[in-house]
């Protein structure tokens, strides 16, 4: 973004350093001229005159002319590296939309239609807040983990997150120029941001797994699906010791396949070894592991079982397409309720005209000058 100074913007203000380069050219050029020691006749008296006090300092010479027409091309060269540009006429202002994507979100809108409630939010803010963006406002995306700067909603994000995400913190964003995208409004609503929540009817579906069994939520109650679990597969690579023994138990008392091949979509956990650093480290749906903690050693065992069963438990995430009740509960009709624009900023708008080449060529005409002009 550069530095903003004397109504400019730098776009690499460490070029500045070079301007030591004709600070030094002038301290030498001031360097005190010391005269020639040559003997005479009365070289003792000559002796004493060195050895008293001022005696051995010469006189400060005038700066030629043209040392003063070099520091100048130097340093309007050092300015052009620098990149200094004007600013464009204008204001500035920012949107940020924040975007919930909890796996409600990403539901049919009106079963069984396939348009989710995201896709429906997103015609319903283009249709209403397209209109109040002006041209050389910013728009930034924020997802609560991400953020993303660009006109259009951020194509990747139209597909649901592997691992399930919290809807954002929504008084934190609750600002001017902040616009709420969601499936179903907060409990709170925004004082000064726009809100705009898609609504929708329930949307039945799998909300759980219970062993082999999957529950489904048929709009009033839960459904058991006998066998119905999907296919949850562990992927373990490079893992070894005691601890691949644990993981074969723990991944068969909850139903989970053990895998060594390419991931695939129905991969819930990744387990890879042999980390030299020592740790681990644990993420939604990965967990590397360091060769020191592979092995029991001396380590009680039911404290080994219990430590690790809480860190795949806590790593492990659902399988694909579960949805809780709350997000799968009807919500009701869309919601589109306006708030206050961003602030305007009058910093004259984005960057606009650069100057570094006129300054590079006047710089070059100014040293040409110093050094034929100037002939010494």
């Amino acid at each position: 973004m550069g530095f903003e100074l004397a109504g400019l913007i730098w776009e690499r203000p460490l070029a500045w350093w070079g301007l030591c380069l004709p600070a030094l050219v002038l301290l030498a050029a001031k360097q005190p001229l010391r005269p020639r020691v040559m003997a005479t006749g009365a070289l003792s008296l000559w002796r004493r005159v060195l050895e008293s006090p001022g005696g051995g300092d010469g006189e400060r010479p005038q700066v030629p002319r043209g040392i003063w027409w070099l520091c100048a091309g130097l340093t309007l060269g050092v300015l052009a590296m620098a990149g200094p540009r004007s600013r464009a006429a204008g204001v500035t202002r920012t949107w940020t939309v924040v975007v919930d994507r909890s796996p409600g979100t990403y539901l049919a809108v009106d079963a069984p239609a396939t348009t989710t409630r995201l896709t429906h939010g997103l015609e319903l803010l283009e249709e209403e807040w397209r209109g109040l963006v002006r041209d050389g406002d910013v728009v930034r995306w924020f997802d609560g983990t991400e953020w993303v700067e660009s006109a259009d909603f951020p194509e990747p994000w139209r597909s649901a997150p592997r691992a399930p995400r919290r809807a954002p913190d929504w008084e934190r964003w609750d600002a001017p120029g902040s616009v709420w995208l969601c499936a179903r409004p907060p409990e709170r609503e925004p004082s000064e941001a726009s809100l705009c929540a898609s609504g929708g009817r329930a949307a039945p579906g799998p909300v759980a797994i219970d062993g082999e069994d999957r529950l489904d939520w048929s709009g009033g109650r839960l459904v058991r699906v006998i066998g119905g679990a999907p296919r949850r597969c562990v992927r373990v690579i490079d893992v070894g010791g005691d601890l691949v023994d644990f993981i074969k138990l723990w991944a068969e008392e909850r139903g989970l396949e053990l895998t060594s091949g390419a991931p695939s979509e129905d991969d819930v956990l990744l387990i890879s070894g042999g980390s030299v650093s020592g740790g681990v480290t644990s993420q939604s749906g990965a967990l590397t592991i360091g060769i020191a903690d592979e092995s029991l050693g001396e380590r009680d065992p039911a404290e080994f079982a219990l430590l690790w069963s809480e860190r795949l438990d806590e790593a492990c995430i659902p399988a694909a397409g579960l949805s809780p009740v709350s997000g799968r509960a009807p919500i009701g009709n869309e919601i589109w309720n306006p708030g206050r624009a961003p602030d305007e900023r009058s910093d004259g708008g984005l960057p606009g005209r650069a100057w570094e080449g006129w300054l590079a060529l006047l710089s070059c005409g100014l040293v040409a000058v110093a050094l034929v002009g100037f002939p010494r």
